[in-house]
């Protein structure tokens, strides 16, 4: 039977809730706890997505059994779609909360298994008690997993994770969201040092091996390409461009000269978002410049509302 791998905890409470394992889960369990990516395609009430939660909170129920779960994210569930409270209550809340009644009857130790719903709508409450106590279970979207991504809170939080859970994989694969999923999964992969488990939850789709591969991605080893640290520029010397030194003609050599005979003016900038240091002399010499408007403002008088009180 698929649930005699899972803590007796587990199996009770879905043998206390459920006849039996549908073919999905059934067939999906066993490819999930070898540590597989998976895809699990079925319509729509055939228990998808319980099937992906379950096995993630299973996990987390034998590492709590064990000792106290520590306070780091291990699963991150990803929607298309903002409207996550019904999801999180019928597949994570209600099953967690089943679950731990379960680990009190068998008098073994509680296990908390803390869950929050992170997007753009998510309060500034919520999202400081995130950073001060990662959830185990983060239920998300494509763009708010970008965000965090970017964000040094939301790094050190998803550093941990183990299993990402991308729910709607069909809606996601055809179109740019998609492709921005997928730069995020492998940003995520980056992140965590590892190859993390995907599964991926999908309704009836043809050619179903298009969205297994949206799913798992590339895992072709891509080129470094390093940032040079300084750059090389080089213009037409101006008329008004002092001329360099003898030794500095020299040292530059031929490089600077082009092959008409013109001089060259060369400058070497560094590689960031300063303004080049012509255009900075440029502008204090114009600020030293005088400015005939600013005298005329200087030796007008001054109004008698701006006087102070003392002088009347």
């Amino acid at each position: 039977m698929p649930l005699d791998s899972f803590h007796p905890a587990v199996a009770n409470w879905f043998r206390r809730t459920f006849a039996s394992p549908t073919p999905a889960q059934a067939e999906a369990w066993p490819a999930i706890r070898s540590g597989q990516s998976t895809l699990i395609a079925a319509p729509t009430g055939s228990g998808k997505t319980l099937a992906a939660f379950l096995a993630a909170i299973d996990d987390l129920v034998r590492r709590g059994v064990e000792q106290a779960l520590p306070d780091e994210t291990a699963v991150v569930y990803v929607s298309p779609l903002k409207a996550l409270s019904n999801d999180v209550r019928i597949n994570l809340e209600v099953p967690i909360a089943g679950i731990r009644d379960e680990l009190l009857q068998l008098w073994l130790p509680d296990v908390e298994i803390r869950t929050m719903v992170r997007t753009g709508d998510t309060p500034q409450a919520d999202r400081d008690r995130m950073r001060k106590r990662p959830p185990h279970i983060v239920v998300t979207t494509p763009e708010s997993l970008y965000i965090l991504l970017g964000s040094e809170s939301g790094r050190r939080m998803l550093s941990t994770t183990r299993t990402v859970i991308v729910d709607e994989a069909h809606a996601l694969a055809p179109n740019k969201r998609g492709s921005h999923l997928s730069l995020s999964l492998e940003r995520l992969d980056a992140l965590c040092g590892r190859r993390v488990t995907r599964i991926g939850l999908s309704a009836t789709q043809k050619p179903i091996e298009e969205v297994a591969k949206f799913l798992t991605g590339s895992q072709l080893a891509l080129p470094e390409i390093s940032r040079p640290d300084e750059l090389n520029l080089r213009r037409p010397r101006e008329s008004g461009d002092p001329a360099p030194s003898a030794a500095g003609a020299e040292a530059l050599g031929s490089r600077f000269r082009g092959n008409d005979g013109h001089d060259f003016s060369a400058r070497r900038y560094p590689c960031t978002r300063a303004s080049p240091h012509r255009y900075r002399s440029a502008a204090a010499a114009r600020s030293s410049s005088p400015d005939p408007n600013a005298a005329r403002a200087s030796a007008r008088p001054t109004p008698p509302c701006a006087r102070s009180r003392t002088s009347r």
